[in-house]
C-alpha cells in the first residue's frame, strides 16, 4: 500500500494512521508521518479518520485508503483526473446514488467513469 504512494508525485504526505497496538508499525519515508492514534481511537471510533485528516493533514484534499486497500498509480492518476474535473466533491472508487428515494451501492460511484 505505502510503496505506490510515496512514490507518486501527486501524493505530499501520508498520514499513517495506527489505531491498534497490536498492529502498530514504524515507516521510515520523508513523506509519511506517523500517528499513534489508540487513545484517539477509543475516544473517536470511525470518524477518527476524519477527524485526523482534519487536524494533521497540510494539503487541502485528502485521500483516505483502507490499510487492506491497494491502489495503483494508474488508479491513483484516473482518480486525481476525475477530481480535477469538479474539486467540490467527493470522488471514489466506489461510492453510493441516490435515486428513487433509495441509497443504491453503485460499483463505479460519484459519477466516476472508471
Amino acid at each position: 500500500l505505502i510503496s505506490p504512494l510515496t512514490s507518486h508525485a501527486n501524493i505530499a504526505e501520508i498520514l499513517l494512521c495506527h489505531s491498534n497496538p497490536k498492529t502498530m508499525f514504524h515507516h521510515s519515508h520523508p513523506k509519511v508521518r506517523n500517528i499513534n492514534a489508540i487513545d484517539a481511537n477509543r475516544e473517536h471510533g470511525l470518524s477518527l479518520r476524519f477527524r485526523l485528516a482534519a487536524t494533521h493533514a497540510t494539503s487541502p484534499w485528502v485521500l483516505q485508503i483502507d490499510d487492506d486497500q491497494e491502489i495503483t498509480h494508474g488508479a491513483l492518476d484516473r482518480l486525481l483526473g476525475e477530481f480535477s474535473t469538479n474539486p467540490r466533491r467527493i470522488v471514489g472508487r466506489y461510492g453510493r446514488t441516490y435515486r428513487d428515494n433509495v441509497w443504491n451501492r453503485a460499483r463505479h460511484g460519484y459519477n466516476t467513469p472508471w
